[in-house]
């Protein structure tokens, strides 16, 4: 029906062709009715979006494929950080053992500080190479990894991130990097920008799209009148290229909640090659 004034709307429509193939279609309608009038004018046009749906698929398997391919790297330093600097730094102590037992009571204070410093340097390299790519992720799954990452800012920033319990939903291991990384940023920014000790985060899966929200009640902002940080444009391009969305609901005052949203599928079906 034509409301008064003027009125678009839009609509998907899909059709079979005889030789198999699909036809993607957008049947634009735009009316308007003058007032009191009870006749008005309807114009309708066929848009033929087939080629549009495919390229914009064929952007999402690049960022997929891209993503893949960033997560393979992030996954072999963060091994070499682990096994290489690990074993240095185990030579490292035994020697230094070796060196306070033949010194006895001399330079036991510089020894004793030097075992400090390796040690820290150790939880550091640590703690880095479970950043770069968490094996929480990968074996266990988004949940886990995001315990582990609200430990970590309770370490680093003493920011409390609280993580709603829930059951670990089924994801692809392209849509769980997506969304790690997405809440890191997030995490970050409540760290760094909110002018608060507390956070709240939830994971769940609506239908095909797979969803993070982290929510604060800290200074917040107004999405309309502030410019974006670099983060959070990166974060809408990253997660745009896949398909998905970043939806912010803020105020001055009054806190911060922003949601991403990605599609998924379920399992490892939509990894390259079935794994990376």
């Amino acid at each position: 029906m034509l409301a008064q004034g003027t009125e678009r709307r839009s609509f998907e429509l899909d059709f079979a062709l005889p030789d198999g193939s699909t036809l993607h279609a957008q049947l634009v309608g735009s009316g308007a009715l003058e007032k009191g009038d009870a006749a008005g004018t309807l114009r309708l046009g066929l848009l033929d979006v087939t080629e549009v749906r495919s390229l914009a698929r064929a952007l999402r398997a690049a960022a997929v494929a891209a993503s893949f391919a960033e997560e393979r790297e992030r996954r072999a330093l963060a091994a070499d950080l682990h096994d290489d600097a690990g074993q240095l730094l185990t030579l490292a102590s035994l020697k230094l053992r070796a060196l306070a037992d033949a010194l006895g009571e001399r330079c036991a204070d510089e020894i004793a500080e030097l075992s400090r410093l390796i040690a820290e340097t150790r939880r550091r390299i640590s703690s880095l190479s479970f950043e770069l790519s968490p094996p929480l992720l990968h074996d266990v799954g988004l949940v886990a990894a995001a315990e582990w990452l609200a430990e970590q800012k309770l370490r680093n920033y003493g920011l409390v991130v609280r993580v709603a319990k829930t059951e670990e939903p089924v994801l692809d291991e392209a849509t769980r990097v997506a969304l790690f990384r997405a809440l890191r940023e997030l995490l970050v920014n409540v760290a760094k920008h909110a002018n608060v000790g507390e956070a709240d985060v939830r994971i769940w899966r609506d239908g095909e799209v797979a969803r993070v929200s982290v929510e604060d009640a800290g200074l917040g902002f107004d999405p309309a009148a502030r410019h974006e940080g670099f983060g959070l444009l990166a974060l809408r391009d990253r997660v745009g290229q896949m398909g998905g969305s970043v939806e912010i609901a803020s105020g001055v005052g009054g806190g911060t909640r922003i949601v991403v949203s990605v599609p998924a599928v379920s399992g490892d079906a939509g990894a390259e090659g079935g794994s990376t």
